[in-house]
């Protein structure tokens, strides 16, 4: 798969997942349920949101950290990122799973957490890749 598909096709994942959840909301909601049944199906249906969130924002920075559209130094200035320290006996397992620098940082980052998604956002250089600069 080349790697424009894999965008798109991470978007169109993401996409599909969030119009299922929706569907679904909607015909549970054509049945009667108790008042504390709906308050539980509403929680499940936001965790699930959140849950895609997570997953499409995880993609997307891996990607984007692969292709150098991230400032780097802003990512490893994040507490969690700067705070890593890894064993030999680490490194080792990251290179029996192919692990990626990238795969590595993602696993570190709390995509669920505004402030996270936040310095991701900040870290993304918008001007440095821009068509206009091309």
């Amino acid at each position: 798969m080349n790697k424009e598909n894999k965008s798109s096709k991470n978007y169109e994942n993401f996409k599909k997942n969030v119009l299922n959840a929706f569907h679904l909301y909607g015909r549970v909601f054509t049945q009667k349920f108790s008042k504390e049944d709906n308050k539980l199906i509403r929680a499940m249906y936001i965790t699930y949101l959140v849950s895609c969130l997570e997953s499409y924002f995880r993609e997307l920075f891996k990607e984007m950290f692969n292709k150098r559209l991230l400032n780097q130094e802003r990512i490893f200035r994040i507490k969690k990122i700067k705070n890593l320290k890894f064993s030999f006996k680490d490194l080792i397992e990251m290179q029996d799973k192919k692990n990626s620098v990238a795969d590595v940082l993602a696993e570190n980052m709390n995509f669920q957490n505004i402030n996270y998604i936040y310095e991701f956002g900040k870290a993304i250089e918008f001007n440095k890749y821009s068509i206009i600069n091309c």
